[in-house]
């Protein structure tokens, strides 16, 4: 490995940074994990490891340390970086206060990170997201210190010809001793061991020529997933016990609660495990290895980088672990399936029955050709649950009637009758959602009845509901009546469909969630916006929006729509459709509905959009956060967040924000303001004023949504003369009107500045003529 030492220059400080001095020193140049490198042909340092290993290194070196200073860094990393594969560059130390330069996470970013004491590290610079979606040959990153309080990162991306600026940020110098560090953390999994490459390296004084370093003692650094590293106390964890469950997956009982937000857990043999969170409370956390474990072999799983309840660091912790398969379970009783249990009779309106007593009722139905056991099952009305809590076996073909404990009831004698003390004390006259859940929670059946009718029940038949013809007015336990005629289903006035034929079947994301209004203007209404993005018609009768609740789901039965969203198409579903119109552009009122929708919370809510016809299958699902709109809006009242890339994932907080003010704040209906491939890298324009019309437009592109927008006009003395833009939130691509009528003819100047939520900005200038 001498030879490693001998051939590498890193061109640290220009000179003495060199991997081409001999490590014999006392104490060496160079410290840390050298047998793990590795440089080629080239001159390039390469991190190699053995197969089928993962975990850290680390390699260092102390620098001679100046109140402003520059490090420069350029590094390749191939495949893809993730949260488990990066470089972490240790550059500057005062007291428990650390600051690094994080290359590579999930989303492809360079940052600048500071960490104080015990507490987690804070993102204070985040660069451009690249790295992950198309990562270049090569990364230039350059980080500059200026008088110990502002810290300024750069990085050149590929064959870019500049330094792009990332942002600055001021700390507050500390009043402990400083020390410059130059520390190299590698992190990988060991299916990812040759991620690494680097081509240069240096760190120099201010901005003068280079100045060779001082051979000093190994600093006290922090370590890797080591919170308490200085000089904080780290706290003891016990294992209390650890549960198989099967032979990949396992649950480690602590003594305590334990945060495992900055958690990593590797088994000596098979590498990284992946946590997959909470089991049955924060103290029991679940984890799930690379590979099978093998019958009475013995592994040794090391957890690092947990905290406890009160944000203390836990010391790392290595416990061995005998594999045995879990003894099987007796078979539990099978679920009811979707669709063997059918809602068939709702009477929500008993005044004035004579035959049969004045008493609300639901009754159930087994559709299947096999016995179903009906106890543990929830019956829900609107969010209001009734646990099915005795014994209830139903036979083929057979019913059971729901009501009020304490109630006088008819039943048909071959049915069963269930009173029960928590069935709703009233079912509403106006309607309501029902459904039935089986024991887990999932979905059987679900009916939405329409306004009741005095003495009449709504009963099921194979054509769908209608009011009941026996002349007793409901069928309680006994075959429903039949209808006096088939109910053909109508058309809303005014509404048409497209004339493609709809399929049936309905795919998890054919249908996703697109835009939503969680807070609207005073005396408005919320909305929730739907997209079609397969490449069929879908009829979205018969789907259901869907929220949880303690009791299981609330339903939103979108029945009763009468329409077909087109392929590429939009449905937008509110309580209060002319507000729509009042304060937003439109462009397609037909896909504006009104129609109820739950209730979006402004800080975050859960919403399901499922198939019920197809068990329960989910088709979409979000739980938005109010943090995803866009830091530049001050006041979210009337902005509506957007989905950025239709095609991207639906709970990924990047791929949403705040709708742009240059659309009004909203698109209900239509193409979203922020529309784009987030892993797109169109060049930013902007458009000279165009004269159209009576106004002129000025148009732009964004390689990024969600992008502040100043805009002034200029005269040729250089004197200000009109203000078009003061903080437009701006869409991936548009135009912003300008009115200049006051402004007489002659050429004219542009200065437009393009600004984003972490500091990025970039400045135009054009010149035009107003006629």
């Amino acid at each position: 490995m001498k030879r490693f030492l001998l051939f590498w220059s890193l061109c640290l400080l220009s000179q003495a940074f060199s991997f081409s001095d001999a490590n014999d020193g006392d104490p060496p140049l160079w410290q840390g994990d050298i047998d793990k490198f590795s440089t080629d042909a080239d001159g390039q340092l390469s991190f190699t490891s053995p197969a089928n290993e993962g975990g850290e290194v680390r390699l260092w070196r102390q620098p001679k340390h100046s109140q402003s200073m520059t490090w420069e860094l350029e590094v390749k990393l191939d495949p893809y970086s993730t949260n488990y594969n990066f470089i972490r560059m240790y550059v500057h130390a005062a007291d428990k206060d650390t600051f690094y330069l994080q290359i590579g996470n999930n989303v492809g970013q360079v940052s600048l990170c500071e960490k104080r004491g015990a507490a987690g590290p804070a993102y204070k610079i985040s660069g451009r997201m690249l790295m992950a979606q198309s990562p270049p040959d090569f990364v230039a990153l350059r980080l500059t210190l200026d008088k110990e309080e502002t810290w300024t990162l750069y990085t050149k991306w590929g064959d870019e010809p500049d330094y792009h600026c990332e942002g600055s940020y001021d700390c507050k110098p500390a009043k402990a001793e400083h020390k410059a560090m130059f520390d190299l953390r590698f992190r990988y999994i060991k299916s990812r061991t040759s991620v690494f490459t680097i081509r240069s390296a240096s760190v120099r004084q201010g901005t003068g020529k280079a100045v060779a370093p001082e051979p000093e003692p190994e600093p006290e650094l922090p370590a890797e997933d080591d919170p308490g590293e200085v000089g904080s106390p780290e706290a003891e964890l016990e294992l209390l016990a650890t549960e198989i469950l099967n032979s990949r997956e396992l649950i480690f009982r602590f003594d305590r609660e334990v945060d495992i937000s900055d958690a990593i857990c590797f088994e000596s043999e098979m590498g990284e495990a992946m946590i997959t969170g909470y089991a049955d409370s924060k103290a029991a956390v679940g984890l799930r290895t690379m590979e099978n474990m093998t019958d009475g072999q013995e592994y040794s799983f090391t957890w690092q980088g947990l905290r406890d309840a009160d944000d203390n660091a836990i010391k790392a912790r290595t416990w061995t672990v005998g594999y045995e398969p879990p003894e099987p379970e007796p078979p539990a009783p099978a679920e009811i399936e979707p669709g063997q249990v059918t809602i068939s009779e709702v009477m929500a309106r008993p005044n004035g029955l004579t035959a049969l007593p004045e008493t609300e009722y639901v009754e159930l139905m087994n559709s299947s050709d096999a016995q179903l056991s009906l106890q543990g099952c929830i019956f829900l009305y609107d969010s209001k649950a009734t646990v099915i809590d005795r014994p209830c076996l139903l036979p083929p073909g057979g019913y059971a009637v729901l009501f009020r404990e304490g109630r006088e009831i008819y039943v048909a004698p071959e049915a069963q009758s269930l009173g029960l003390s928590t069935f709703p004390s009233a079912l509403a006259n106006a309607g309501k959602a029902l459904a039935l859940l089986n024991g887990a929670g999932r979905l059987i059946d679900h009916f939405s009845y329409p306004a009741a009718h005095a003495g009449l029940s709504w009963e099921r038949s194979a054509d769908g509901y209608h009011l009941c013809t026996d002349p007793r007015g409901g069928t309680p336990g006994a075959d429903n009546s039949l209808p006096e005629a088939p109910i053909a289903p109508t058309e809303p006035p005014g509404e048409t469909s497209p004339a493609t034929e709809p399929e049936d079947e309905i795919y998890p994301g054919d249908i996703i969630f697109n835009e939503l209004l969680p807070e609207p203007y005073a005396n408005a209404g919320e909305y929730i916006e739907l997209h079609n993005r397969s490449d069929r018609h879908i009829n979205i009768e018969g789907l259901c929006i869907a929220t949880p609740s303690k009791n299981g789901l609330n339903l939103y039965d979108l029945a009763g729509l009468g329409y077909i969203i087109p392929a590429g198409g939009y449905l937008l579903l509110t309580t209060d459709r002319s507000s729509i119109f009042a304060r937003y552009n439109t462009l397609d009122p037909d896909a504006i509905r009104e129609h109820r929708i739950p209730k979006l919370t402004n800080s975050s809510a859960t919403l399901l959009l499922i198939n019920p016809r197809n068990g329960g299958r989910i088709i979409d699902e979000i739980t938005y956060r109010s943090r995803w709109h866009s830091p530049l809006i001050e006041s979210k009242k009337g902005v509506a967040l957007e989905r950025i890339n239709p095609f991207g994932d639906t709970q990924d907080p990047d791929n949403w924000t705040s709708a742009a003010s240059t659309a009004g704040y909203g698109t209900p209906g239509y193409k979203n303001s922020q529309f784009g491939q987030t892993a797109d890298t169109e060049a930013i324009s902007i458009t000279t004023p165009a004269f159209k019309g009576d106004t002129y437009n000025i148009a732009y592109t964004l390689d990024s949504p969600a992008m502040g927008c100043r805009i002034h006009i200029y005269n040729m003395e250089g004197v200000q003369v009109a203000e078009i833009s003061s903080a437009h939130l701006m869409g991936t691509s548009g135009s912003i009107p300008w009115n200049a009528d006051k402004l007489p003819t002659g050429v004219y100047i542009l200065r437009a500045v393009i600004y984003g939520p972490n500091g990025q900005s970039k400045q135009y200038q054009q010149p035009f003529l107003i006629r």
